[in-house]
């Protein structure tokens, strides 16, 4: 299967006790194995702030300090006061003076068509920056060792599964990897994944480098599914509360590789748009946040992964009142062959809490 960039130009209704499973997850790097991808779809993206760190081109100027402190004001909307203070976005505009290079600069401003030099206009050190609509996908790995009971209501242990994608620490919303591709960082590259993005640090850390080489495998993200990854987790307690931190993927000794790494309990697969069926979303078990991220997106309406949803969420109701009664055995996803999905290219610009209801 091929869940890649075409071209190179659970709803339950039960609370899961964190603090209980989190505890079971002793601090290490655990030999893990990527378990599920889910196609996100065509995802609205929101503007993004970027500032002179990130490129120095990243100035914008005003007319007036007033103009200059509502665009500020509009930064922080986006990103937050914690990002704003970090990046220092919410620094007083700067006045400066006006003079033939500044001129030329910002002579396609139509609100700064009437300088002159010697003009007074006000600058600060970011730019807002709209962004094109995006195929983006979430990845979850299985740490293969790790037995985690989850309650009685998720049957017997299981290995315990990690989202690699976060939640908007504003929003709640989940973030998605967009399926983005960047312009070579060097004469005779490629365009291929940034750099820091999650697709490339997991790239590097299962050895399919080729996701980054030009040739048949490039952009193909469904290549990591069933590779082994090391995956660092740390606890952290505040209060009476558990929380876990997963750092970044990496890749496992070599020793440890020779030795084998365990299998997976269930099959690795993705769910995509086009192929997504009630089976996979009744075996993945997917966290609200996931479901709602997928009915987000721009190409949800008469999809397959519409359907399919809807079936399941369908039975997972008129199922309630049985299962009140009756507790069901833990099911087992069988292992089979893997799908091919596509996902679309988009090329522009790439940039730990857990859902309530359900642990996936």
């Amino acid at each position: 299967m091929g869940l890649k960039v075409k071209s190179n130009s659970g709803n339950g209704d039960s609370k899961v006790d964190w603090n209980a499973i989190n505890v079971q997850v002793e601090d290490d790097t655990h030999e893990a194995r990527v378990s599920l991808i889910v196609d996100l779809g065509e995802q609205k993206r929101a503007d993004a702030v970027y500032g002179v760190k990130m490129n120095k081109a990243n100035v914008s100027y005003f007319a007036t300090e007033e103009e200059a402190h509502d665009y500020i004001d509009e930064a922080n909307d986006i990103v937050g006061d914690w990002v704003m203070d970090k990046e220092g976005y919410d620094v007083a505009p700067e006045e400066v003076t006006v003079d033939a290079k500044l001129l030329e600069l910002v002579k396609d401003d139509k609100e700064l068509s009437s300088l002159d030099e010697g003009d007074t206009i006000f600058k600060v050190d970011f730019k807002i920056k709209s962004r094109k609509n995006a195929e983006e996908v979430a990845y979850f790995a299985d740490l293969v060792d790790v037995y985690v009971d989850y309650g009685e209501d998720m049957g017997a242990p299981k290995q315990f599964r990690v989202m690699l994608n976060k939640t908007d620490f504003k929003t709640r919303e989940l973030q998605g990897y967009a399926m983005s591709n960047v312009p070579p960082m060097k004469d005779g590259g490629i365009w291929t994944f940034a750099p820091l993005s999650m697709h490339t640090k997991l790239a590097k850390a299962t050895g399919c480098s080729t996701v980054l080489e030009d040739g048949d495998d490039a952009g193909d993200v469904s290549l990591f599914l069933d590779k082994p990854l090391g995956l660092p987790t740390t606890q952290s307690t505040k209060g009476d509360k558990t929380y876990l931190k997963v750092g970044a993927p990496c890749g496992l000794p070599k020793k440890v590789l020779a030795l084998g790494v365990t299998e997976l309990d269930v099959s690795p697969e993705a769910i995509t748009f086009e192929d997504a069926t009630v089976e996979q979303l009744e075996n993945a078990t997917l966290r609200k946040a996931v479901i709602d991220k997928i009915k987000k997106a721009v190409n949800y309406p008469d999809s397959q992964i519409q359907k399919a949803i809807e079936e399941w969420e369908a039975s997972k109701g008129s199922a309630s009142k049985k299962d009140e009664e009756e507790a069901p055995e833990q099911k087992k996803a069988p292992k089979k062959a893997k799908k091919k999905v596509v996902a679309k290219k988009v090329v522009e610009e790439e940039e730990d809490a857990f859902d309530e209801d359900i642990p996936f």
